[in-house]
């Protein structure tokens, strides 16, 4: 082999080198690019959706402003500000604070005794649950030695989630998580949280939209839908599809029609988040419509609701466990009891009945018999039972707040 020809192979191994060290870099740089908060990893199967930079705002209904007793209200507030048995947060507290109180609200952070209570309980203020919740660092102040709670994926961030194995990995629970698909980020939406907030993880920076674009990359018809889709329908552009990991299109409006079709009372707290959902959707379609045909078996369903719920209303002005005549309530009720499971039902059915127009909801008089049988239970509980059943209590309160037109924080600071 001449000089010559060696030299020209020399040259063309060189070149071929060359090339794949340059496409190692442009795929490093790829990848690299994709990994940072605002994007995705390339993926030719995936169609992603628009966020809002806000999430959509509810008007609130005032039919029923003087039925509140605020005296009463503010009483029960007393006893729900943010606590934990525990010098910790947890993901459930925090979740469940948040909706009752928003995330600016403040109070001193301390062991406090409220009224009524056999068991001291720490106090924290609603800034700092949002950072327990979007925050790697704070949340590694109160569990070092856990696994984190914010999950960076493919597609985004994640928390971790109630489940034993998560992308092929085991994940420990311990010592919390979130207990329902999604939860945060519906809360997130509910109390105004903008999608380009900060959401730091162990590894990366992100916002809110990262969460939810991560979301809708791994939303399945199996999967619990309900805390889903309340964040998508208050953070997407109406209607919406889109295209997810596996390459299956999700139309938004055909998930809400098969969540009509599903076994009524069915579902996470007995089946009350479907109403929930159903009736969020027909409120900001009335407002800016977007259901299209959808929007017939959405008032079908909630119609339907209503009618369950004016015949299977207590005496005392409660919704009973199976509020349904149908649903999956033994567990609960074996677990909480039949009374703290009426506060729980009651409330969560008043939480969508307050942004209702009435054609969409129970009559005056069914509603006004639930919002008397909240205030006589507040009234009524002794300190052990806010401690015990704190987060049904929440909902409660939070129905009783939204109904009076104030929020919790000017209830709370009022002279009543």
């Amino acid at each position: 082999m001449t000089a010559r020809s060696i030299n020209h192979r020399l040259r063309g191994t060189f070149a071929a080198c060359s090339l794949f060290l340059a496409g190692l870099t442009a795929s490093y740089f790829i990848v690299s690019a994709w990994s940072k908060p605002r994007g995705l990893l390339p993926d030719e199967r995936i169609e992603v959706p628009v966020v809002l930079s806000a999430p959509r705002r509810l008007e609130f209904i005032t039919d029923f402003q003087e039925d509140i007793d605020l005296k009463t209200l503010r009483s029960a507030l007393l006893r729900l500000e943010p606590f934990s048995p525990k010098p910790m947060p947890s993901v459930v507290m925090a979740t469940h604070a948040l909706r009752l109180w928003g995330n600016t609200e403040s109070f001193s952070e301390e062991a406090i005794m409220p009224a009524g209570f056999h068991f001291p309980v720490w106090r924290f203020s609603a800034p700092t649950l949002l950072e327990f919740l979007t925050n790697h660092e704070q949340y590694r102040k109160y569990f070092s030695d856990a696994d984190p709670l914010l999950i960076p994926t493919d597609y985004g961030i994640t928390v971790k989630p109630k489940v034993d194995n998560f992308l092929d990995q085991q994940i420990n629970r311990w010592p919390d998580c979130e207990a329902h698909v999604d939860k945060v980020i519906s809360v997130f939406g509910e109390i105004g949280i903008p999608s380009s907030f900060p959401v730091l993880t162990e590894k990366r920076k992100g916002n809110v939209r990262n969460m939810l674009i991560d979301s809708s990359m791994r939303f399945t018809m199996s999967q619990e839908k309900e805390f889903s889709c309340k964040a998508f329908l208050f953070y997407y552009s109406l209607p919406a599809k889109w295209r997810g990991k596996s390459g299956q299109t999700t139309d938004l409006n055909e998930v809400l029609e098969s969540m009509c079709e599903e076994r009524t009372g069915s579902g996470c707290c007995i089946g009350t988040h479907v109403p929930q959902v159903i009736a969020l959707a027909l409120a900001i379609d009335k407002d800016k419509p977007f259901l299209g045909k959808s929007r017939s078996k959405l008032e079908d369903y909630i119609r339907r609701i209503c009618r369950l719920l004016e015949d299977t209303q207590l005496e005392n002005g409660a919704w009973p466990s199976n509020w349904s005549n149908n649903g999956d309530h033994q567990v609960m009720v074996a677990i909480e009891g039949e009374p703290a499971v009426q506060i729980r039902v009651t409330g969560h059915h008043l939480e969508w009945i307050a942004h209702t127009p009435s054609e969409f909801r129970p009559s005056k008089t069914c509603v006004t018999r639930s919002i008397l049988f909240l205030q006589n239970s507040l009234a009524k509980l002794e300190g052990d039972a806010f401690y015990h059943n704190y987060t049904a209590l929440t909902h409660a309160a939070r129905a009783l707040v939204l109904l009076s037109g104030r929020t919790a924080g000017e209830i709370l600071h009022g002279d009543y």
